[in-house]
């Protein structure tokens, strides 16, 4: 096991670039650790060895001794195993391997393309992960065996004659104490966070998650908190909390006043406004050109056009939650935030949610979705049963967005020329690690670095849907449409810690793009200020269909101008990122520290926390963002857990139950 570490801290990452800056703070804590995993499955073992032996020689043959000799083998190399496994999710994600995310990406039929190229391309070296997991348990396996052997034989390995009994008990018991006690003592929290063992990890999932659905002590503060801070942040207050079981609904004051009567908004051509939803994967705030025009080429000049549009509004501040991909989209379709330890699109996927396709469903609208990665894979398909009236997988695109954006183009066209309203959300997948090109004659720079690669096949991705937009605005039916950009995470390319790959809370991991294209007469035009997320694109959506009506949206409409305080805040350990209209935070549990910047610093390029630039005021705001973050976490999780979030009773019209899903 502690060549398993050195395997991991003292090689490369698979983008390329140290697994951790510092491998001295964490490589002797890793080893250390490691001896709680194996005292925790091997003391039961120890301590009936110690019972059966007593006053006898210790290794008398017996089939009772032979079977737990070769049980204890077994414990131990499932540790090897799941620690080897732990430490190579660790490299490719920056997280432990756990349940939710078995449960979330097990899936491994549906691993496409891109995930057998980023094993080969593993910058750590191509095809070691496999080696190490094959080398490390038959090595133990095979030492195992000779010890069972001479069980079996009434005789001894030779080694046991040289040390006395005391001895080696002393080299088993003294590091395994030592090992507890360092671990279980108080201190070192966010060290432990990162060095911990698989099992242990697993261990300390399973614990936490039963007893999650213990309400916290302060809940009625954190709702009060919630329900307060989202009045004082919505440009329209019309709205009132008046449901204690669901703190999160809230519905239009106007309702106590007369009957709900409103209709759908119609465009000036009679239509009610169709819907085009474009995630994108991987798309970087920080390298989009009209965020950045410095950024010569641009890599995304297609977007760029489309945010200059007199008809467009993008907004500069806008944020997703990070990777992976399944946090974006549950966040977009339903505004609600990721869980901080689990994953709702697995662990939860028996709450009940008011997600923005079904909700159009009820006024009248058509769904449909179009991806080239499979539903499947990361239980997606799950919910878009629920949400879509078809679902179009197009595998034989083998994850190229032009196949898919073309097959879709084709089928949005003939919904277009339908007379019923439409919801059609388009996935791309291209601008995916490890960022391997598609079209060579796209390619931007030379592609000698990832920093590069994800250019290119941004800049693919970018070319994609400006041949996309210009199928469908030829048609007479896109003069009633709007269209809705968002990107579903950012990545950590080491701008900021030096290691690629790895989850953070600076703007490379969660800045991503959010751009309205249409002829709405609500939607503002050309860049906006406000803080937003990916939380306020259901109501958003929404307010351009014109349904006003209850809900538990956790975000805002975007449409009712600007806002005297917006904010975000996001916790996924070892990460938190909070934003307000003045400041963004970024908080690594790993390292307990806190970056402040200014709000208007969009590459965080200046840390406010620095003995140099630090006063009273900038540790106390990012004392108080920190602490939001973490409040509205705890209330939120508590209210998935409990399956509070949405009350089935308070829907409009009951969700379509049944879906035909495509090919």
């Amino acid at each position: 096991m502690t060549l398993l570490e050195a395997a991991l801290y003292f090689r490369q990452t698979p983008l390329g670039g140290p697994y951790v800056r510092h491998a001295d703070r964490y490589f002797f804590h890793a080893a250390l650790f490691n001896f709680v995993a194996i005292s925790a499955v091997s003391l039961p073992f120890w301590v009936t060895s110690a019972l059966r032996s007593y006053g006898k020689p210790p290794f008398r043959q017996s089939s009772v001794g032979f079977t737990q000799h070769s049980l204890h083998l077994g414990s131990l190399i499932a540790v090897v195993i799941l620690d080897h496994l732990d430490n190579e999710v660790m490299r490719f994600l920056g997280t432990h391997l756990s349940l939710s995310l078995v449960m979330t990406y097990g899936q491994v039929a549906a691993w496409g393309s891109d995930i057998l190229h980023a094993l080969t391309a593993d910058e750590g070296g191509a095809g070691i992960p496999f080696f190490l997991l094959a080398i490390g348990p038959t090595a133990l396996l095979v030492v195992g065996c000779r010890e069972r052997s001479a069980l079996r034989n009434e005789t001894c390995p030779k080694h046991r004659g040289r040390w006395p009994r005391w001895a080696l008990l002393a080299a088993i018991a003294v590091p395994a104490a030592i090992a507890n006690l360092a671990y279980f003592a108080k201190g070192g929290r966010f060290r432990k966070l990162r060095t911990r063992p698989a099992i242990v990890a697993l261990a300390e999932e399973i614990s936490s998650d039963l007893g999650s659905t213990k309400q916290p002590d302060n809940f009625a503060d954190l709702v009060t908190a919630y329900q307060r801070n989202w009045l004082l942040e919505s440009a329209d207050s019309s709205w009132v909390f008046d449901d204690p079981k669901h703190p999160l609904v809230r519905r239009p004051v106007n309702d106590t006043m007369r009957p709900q009567a409103q209709g759908l908004h119609l465009a000036a051509d009679g239509h009610p406004w169709n819907i085009l939803y474009l995630q994108l994967e991987t798309f970087r705030g920080r390298d989009m050109g009209f965020h950045r025009p410095e950024l010569l080429p641009s890599p995304t000049p297609n977007l760029d056009e489309l945010a200059a549009d007199t008809k467009s509004a993008h907004w500069v501040r806008h944020l997703s939650f990070g990777p992976p991909t399944v946090g974006g989209f549950m966040a977009g379709h339903c505004s609600v935030r990721p869980h901080s330890r689990r994953q709702i699109i697995t662990d939860y996927a028996f709450a009940d949610l008011h997600c923005i396709p079904a909700v159009l469903r009820s006024h009248g609208y058509r769904a449909e979705f179009f991806t080239a990665s499979d539903p499947d894979w990361d239980n997606e398909g799950v919910w878009l049963s629920r949400w879509y009236d078809q679902v179009h997988f197009l595998r034989e695109a083998d994850e190229r967005d032009r196949i898919v954006f073309q097959e879709a183009a084709q089928r949005i066209v003939a919904l277009g020329r339908q007379e019923k309203p439409f919801m059609a959300t388009v996935v791309s997948i291209s601008n995916h690690y490890p960022f391997r090109t598609r079209e060579q004659a796209l390619d931007i720079n030379s592609g000698d670095s990832v920093q590069q690669r994800i250019l290119n096949t941004t800049h693919y991705t970018d070319d994609v849907v400006g041949e996309f937009f210009t199928t469908l605005r030829a048609e007479p039916w896109f003069a009633h449409t709007m269209v809705i950009i968002v990107g579903d995470h950012g990545y950590n390319l080491g701008e900021h810690d030096g290691v690629t790959g790895q989850r953070n809370g600076h703007h490379e991991g969660i800045w991503v793009p959010l751009l309205i294209h249409g002829g709405h007469p609500k939607l503002p035009h050309g860049p906006q200020s406000d803080v937003a997320s990916l939380l306020d694109v259901a109501p958003t959506i929404a307010a351009l269909a014109g349904i006003r009506e209850p809900n538990p949206w956790i975000g805002h409409s975007l449409l009712e101008g600007p806002r005297l305080q917006s904010s975000v805040t996001g916790f996924r350990p070892p990460t938190v990122f909070a934003q307000s209209r003045d400041y963004s935070l970024s908080y690594d549990e790993s390292t307990d520290r806190s970056q402040l910047y200014k709000g208007t610093d969009l590459l965080q390029e200046t840390d406010l926390l620095t003995p140099h630039n630090s006063t009273q005021r900038h540790r106390d705001s990012a004392a108080a963002l920190l602490r939001r973050a973490i409040d509205e976490s705890t209330m939120f999780d508590y209210l998935i857990e409990t399956n509070t979030v949405w009350t089935v009773k308070e829907r409009s019209a009951p969700y379509p139950q049944k879906t035909d899903v495509g090919p």
